[in-house]
């Protein structure tokens, strides 16, 4: 309830009623940008997950949209998702992330009428020249139509504040209007319509040790280096007031109750892109998360496994890299070399000594590098590769300060309006 300041009130203690109504309306003004100002700084949903050893290299999504002959219309920008995407995973599930651009002074008409080996022969240069070890594709596939209800209790509950501003507006009366605005706010997060949107995302994880060699027949399309395939299906979107208004719909619903409002056509579209983005970023982590020791293993495109690979620190500024590599066929009998660089220097380039042991058959070896003088922010780049005639080769990116470690960061997904309006 709202208290009156002092010095308001006439020589009998009381409001008289000009200046009751002036007062409280005033009241529940400044009441309604206060609590708008908190509900715009709430805490949105986060996700978890376990920093792993790589640098991703994203490239900008791709977007199917299937022709529709209705006016209402959803869109999504690859480049913008992937930006958000990237945004989100690194620090969370990668050491590091990078986004890569189409070519200078290149647009995107343009380059979409490349043919497909110059587009994907760009991308993977490009992130051969950020040193990357994996490259995410992925493609969202949408109906740019929504069919949209209204949740049926949203409107029992606005037929009920419509009864009770009724009265206050037959009888005003400061508590009752400060409950109705109590009523009003918390009404402005409650669900009030559904969104029925058709939306689906195809995400691969490759490696990029055999799209980078030459004589492999590795490439985009065939993915035969694909570590993780994810697809997200959403069907149904909840939308709330605060989804679907801006801040005049909040001021007015003070006095209307804001579920028979319609819904402004240029917060909705935000709001839903940024939800269903949400939604597929969160399951594609929890896919990752779910992965993680088969992106660390390379289980499938390598003769090799790493079972284990940490960077722990040893005291005094010492810090060891420890790693143990399993060879997973007789056809190759053992491992060649590695290479270490830190902050882009070459820091020790040996070769593999005998195996720890054989199991099977099959070799196992251990690696221990100390470092002295480590920063915590320095970036280490591992390749390690074995002696086939045509070596495979992988890498891994760490950084102390992050890899190994679970991270937690919120879904602050931030889409423009700028696309196609949902109307």
């Amino acid at each position: 309830m709202f208290r009156p300041a002092p010095g308001l009130a006439g020589p009998t203690g009381r409001f008289s009623e000009p200046e009751k109504r002036s007062t409280s309306l005033s009241a529940l003004l400044r009441g309604t940008g206060c609590l708008l100002a908190l509900l715009s700084s709430a805490c949105r949903a986060t996700v978890v997950a376990e920093t792993l050893p790589f640098h991703l290299a994203v490239v900008p999504f791709e977007v199917k949209e299937h022709p529709t002959h209705s006016t209402a219309l959803l869109g999504f920008e690859g480049a913008e998702l992937a930006r958000e995407f990237g945004a989100l995973l690194d620090g969370l599930t990668f050491t590091q992330v990078s986004v890569l651009a189409l070519p200078p002074g290149v647009t995107a008409a343009e380059f979409a009428v490349w043919p497909r080996e110059r587009r994907e022969h760009h991308w993977i240069e490009s992130a051969r020249a950020c040193r990357a070890d994996l490259l995410l594709l992925g493609a969202i596939e949408f109906d740019p139509h929504v069919r949209t209800r209204p949740v049926g209790s949203s409107l029992s509950r606005a037929s009920l504040e419509t009864l009770l501003k009724t009265a206050i507006y037959i009888e005003f009366n400061a508590v009752a209007a400060g409950l109705a605005l109590v009523w009003t706010v918390s009404e402005w997060g409650s669900e009030q319509r559904r969104h029925q949107v058709h939306v689906g995302f195809d995400g691969a994880l490759l490696d990029l040790g055999p799209l980078l060699d030459g004589t492999s027949e590795a490439d985009l399309t065939n993915r035969r280096t694909q570590l993780v395939h994810s697809w997200k299906y959403e069907t149904d979107v909840v939308s709330t007031f605060n989804d679907r208004q801006g801040w005049l719909g909040h001021v007015l619903s003070v006095f209307i109750p804001g579920a028979f409002f319609p819904s402004d056509s240029d917060v909705l579209a935000v709001s839903l892109r940024e939800h269903i983005a949400a939604s597929v970023f969160a399951g594609l982590v929890e896919e990752l998360e779910f992965r993680k020791l088969a992106l660390l293993h390379g289980d499938g495109p390598f003769p090799f496994r790493v079972e284990r690979l940490d960077l722990v620190g040893a005291g005094k500024g010492r810090s060891v890299l420890e790693a143990e590599i399993v060879l997973t066929t007789e056809t190759i009998d053992a491992l060649d070399g590695y290479r270490l660089w830190v902050d882009g220097e070459l820091a020790v380039d040996a070769g593999f000594g005998a195996p720890l042991a054989r199991e099977h058959g099959l070799a196992r070896y251990e690696l221990r590098v100390p470092l002295d003088g480590l920063s915590p922010s320095a970036v280490l780049r591992l390749e390690v590769r074995d002696a086939a005639p045509r070596q495979n080769i992988r890498t891994f990116t760490l950084r102390p300060d992050r890899t190994g470690r679970r991270s937690e960061k919120a879904l602050l997904i931030h889409l423009p309006s700028g696309t196609s309006p949902v109307r």
